[in-house]
């Protein structure tokens, strides 16, 4: 049975997808600016043929959470974009680079920087909770 391709809305006509800043096992990372505001964003693209009915399940719920969230340590979730093939996660664009990386580039933190990474980390927790 086919799917009414009808009910998708297309990522292209509000963004223009730009350049690709990640890349993992079932999603690729691109840069978007949205056309009529030229603000830029990141869009996670999802590729559903490499999930298991289970990734997909878990995929649904973390939108529907991401959805719910509203707080300046947790990327904040824009728009959700679906067709037969992909999930598009417009989510705010973060360039600072990801906390990991930033630790194996300096090697250690002081003191002052371990807290105030962790505390970031602990207030994002707590308010999920």
């Amino acid at each position: 049975m086919l799917e009414d391709a009808s009910k998708y809305r297309n990522i292209r006509v509000d963004y223009k997808i730009g350049d690709t800043i990640g890349k993992g096992n079932f999603a690729t990372v691109k840069k978007v600016k949205h056309r009529e505001t030229g603000e830029k964003f990141a869009v996670k693209v999802l590729y559903k043929k490499k999930m298991s009915e289970k990734d997909k399940l878990n995929i649904q719920s973390e939108i529907e959470i991401l959805k719910q969230l509203d707080h300046p340590n947790i990327v904040k979730l824009v728009d959700v974009f679906e067709d037969e093939k992909h999930w598009c996660l417009v989510m705010e664009l973060m360039e600072g680079g990801e906390l990991f990386e930033k630790i194996i580039e300096k090697e250690r933190f002081n003191e002052i920087e371990a807290r105030e990474a962790t505390k970031s980390i602990i207030k994002a927790i707590d308010y999920c909770h």
